[in-house]
């Protein structure tokens, strides 16, 4: 399939993307974003542009500061030394489960993170406000290390996505897609083991 798009700086482009039939990608009125837009928003990042009335891109340097201000853990407005566990469980990435988080630190790269401990399964659906903390607890992680995800709107299940090998950096500025220590424009399309990974809607590339 071929999309025509009109960037912020109106200059238009083409995007060539195959979509391989089995990947079951469901656009719906913004299929830039769609996505990926609830993520976003859980997490706090802004909108960086639109086309018409559709985010193309999102802003997380705010959060980012956030979680470098201080040698610390970032959670929900507050700071966590390393060692530290939050009061509250949360949902696991897949939502199967409730968790305890304790921060934790990594010198290289380096990054402050929430890990999961003392988890007990849990045979109720997650709440949506449940899900949301769960997003930003695994995206103190997600942006500081620059992993790509796999993520379902309204399902509340995210998995990181690591990898090796990758096609060579084809983008500079504010509007990539960044995955580890390369940047990609949007249309990009890669294959990470069994996942076809798509930088789509800046700056986290969504696998499926």
């Amino acid at each position: 399939m071929t999309f025509y798009v009109e960037g912020c700086s109106r200059m238009k482009f083409f995007i060539v993307l195959m979509l391989l039939s089995n990947l079951h990608f469901v656009f719906g009125d913004c299929p830039d974003c769609d996505g990926q837009s609830s993520f976003y928003n859980a997490i706090g990042c802004a909108v960086l542009c639109r086309r018409k009335s559709c985010p193309t891109n999102y802003n997380c340097r705010n959060v980012l500061e956030k979680y470098k201000a201080e040698k610390k853990c970032y959670f929900d407005g507050k700071y966590y030394d390393v060692n530290t566990t939050l009061p509250e469980k949360y949902p696991t990435r897949d939502g199967s489960g409730m968790c305890n988080y304790q921060c934790n630190y990594s010198p290289d790269p380096e990054g402050y993170f929430l890990t999961e401990v003392d988890c007990e399964s849990n045979p109720n659906v997650p709440t949506t406000e449940q899900c949301n903390k769960m997003l930003q607890i695994q995206a103190i992680f997600v942006l500081q290390f620059n992993t790509a995800i796999t993520y379902t709107p309204d399902v509340c299940k995210l998995g990181i996505i690591i990898a090796f090998n990758m096609p060579p950096t084809n983008c500079g500025g504010r509007k990539c897609c960044k995955f580890l220590d390369r940047s990609y424009k949007r249309g990009t399309v890669f294959r990470v083991f069994n996942n076809l990974c798509y930088c789509l809607c800046p700056p986290v590339m969504i696998c499926r």
